[in-house]
């Protein structure tokens, strides 16, 4: 089972105050989903995180991650440590949800969420959790608290996919 979706502000770009709402709004309602407490890995980056949608060798994948850690700086799993200051410098910020106890979660449980980048008005959230029905998800509850908001279906990335569109290859 998995779901997606997005909270996205008519006008203004996401603050930092919302993001510190939504990403507490969206571990309470992981730890309720997975049945058990669950901790945040939070990374602020100086660009969008470059990625593909595509299968790839690993040596490729590998250098993705190189170069998105080469642009990463702030890794932390406390959301107090993303400080007003960092949100503002950020210009991709991402949030895992992973259970702490996995033995008491669903299998492959976590969620996603992405900030800013390609899409600075909208959150957008993912979650999974194996062999979990999507009628007992998390979004119908999440989404109703936010009034005013356009909820989207999720499927917008807020980083950059540039090497799945090059002409002729990869790179």
């Amino acid at each position: 089972m998995d779901q997606r979706w997005g909270i996205r502000n008519r006008i203004m770009p996401v603050s930092h105050k919302q993001f510190v709402d939504l990403v507490s709004q969206f571990k309470q309602a992981a730890e309720s989903f997975f049945g058990t407490s669950c901790v945040l890995e939070i990374r602020a980056m100086d660009r969008p995180r470059v990625f593909s949608t595509f299968m790839l060798p690993d040596d490729i994948q590998e250098d993705f991650e190189r170069r998105n850690d080469s642009h990463t700086f702030l890794k932390t799993s406390s959301l107090t440590a993303l400080t007003s200051e960092i949100w503002k410098n950020a210009r991709y910020v991402d949030v895992t949800v992973r259970p702490e106890d996995q033995a008491k979660a669903p299998d492959y449980a976590f969620g996603h969420a992405e900030f800013k980048g390609q899409y600075p008005r909208q959150a957008t959230f993912y979650i999974q959790a194996g062999g979990k029905t999507e009628n007992e998800g998390p979004k119908d509850a999440f989404v109703a608290n936010q009034r005013g908001k356009i909820i989207t279906g999720g499927w917008e990335m807020h980083g950059d996919r540039k090497f799945d569109r090059a002409p002729g290859g990869l790179f």
